[in-house]
Parts: C-alpha cells; sequence; structure tokens
C-alpha cells in the first residue's frame, strides 16, 4: 500500500466506525425502529468495519475489489430512500414490508439532516474514498 492509500484505508475504517456505532445508537439507545431499506443499508456498512480493518492490518492493494460491491450496493438501495424519503418515489411503491416506514422522519438536524441523508454521504464518502484507494494503487 502506498502512503496515500493507507490514509485513504484510514479514513474509510473511521467512517465506516462512526456510520456503525450512530446506527447502533439509532436503534438501541434513541429506539428509532430500522425500516427494511435501514437493515439493508446497515448490511452494506457493518462488514466494511472488519473488511477495511483487516485490509489495513495487512496492507492488501487489492481493498477496494472486497469494500466496492458492498458500497455499491447500499448506495444503490440509500439512494432508493432518499428519493421515497423525500417525496420522489411513492411510498406505495417501495419495497418496504409492513414493519417501520421506510418514509418514517426521526429526525430533522438544521431542517435537513435526516437519517437516510447521513447514510447516503457516508455511502458517497466510502466509495470516492474506495476510488481513490484503487486509482492511486494503479498509478504507482
Amino acid at each position: 500500500m502506498t502512503p496515500r492509500q493507507v490514509l485513504y484505508a484510514k479514513a474509510a475504517f473511521v467512517i465506516s466506525l462512526v456510520a456503525t456505532i450512530g446506527s447502533l445508537y439509532f436503534s438501541n439507545v434513541a429506539l428509532y425502529a430500522p425500516c427494511d431499506l435501514c437493515w439493508y443499508q446497515r448490511i452494506a456498512i457493518y462488514p466494511l468495519l472488519a473488511i477495511v480493518g483487516v485490509g489495513l492490518i495487512r496492507h492488501d492493494n487489492n481493498l477496494h475489489f472486497y469494500a466496492l460491491p458492498l458500497l455499491m450496493f447500499g448506495l444503490i438501495v440509500s439512494v432508493y430512500q432518499n428519493l421515497l424519503y423525500y417525496g420522489i418515489v411513492a411510498e406505495s411503491t417501495a419495497v418496504c414490508g409492513l414493519g417501520v416506514s421506510c418514509a418514517a422522519k426521526y429526525i430533522e438536524w438544521l431542517g435537513f439532516i435526516t437519517i437516510p441523508l447521513l447514510s447516503l454521504i457516508g455511502l458517497i464518502t466510502l466509495t470516492v474514498l474506495m476510488f481513490a484507494f484503487k486509482k492511486e494503487g494503479a498509478t504507482k
């Protein structure tokens, strides 16, 4: 791994850690029930903590091969949930089950920062970091 790749991987590890802790806080401390789409995003984000951590320890130049498929899946789900949340896609067409609504409004910090938006920002940032990691490895 180049020094820049290490930096990208460390940043991805920290963001994955914050996303995991934040997700667990919202569901276990604040007691916000996660919807189906939230669970799919968790399935994409939680393993990244271990994948990126092991990649850092082993100085794995192929870290992006393991992380990007999960990130792309999570990103697609997150974009869909944000379209649903902001009313661009009708909730009647949603893939959410009979449980918690995927458009439920739990928080709105500063009038626009929501849980789905936090997830989208985290996933976009992680995806950009992994593409930068890949590009840096290709140029060495």
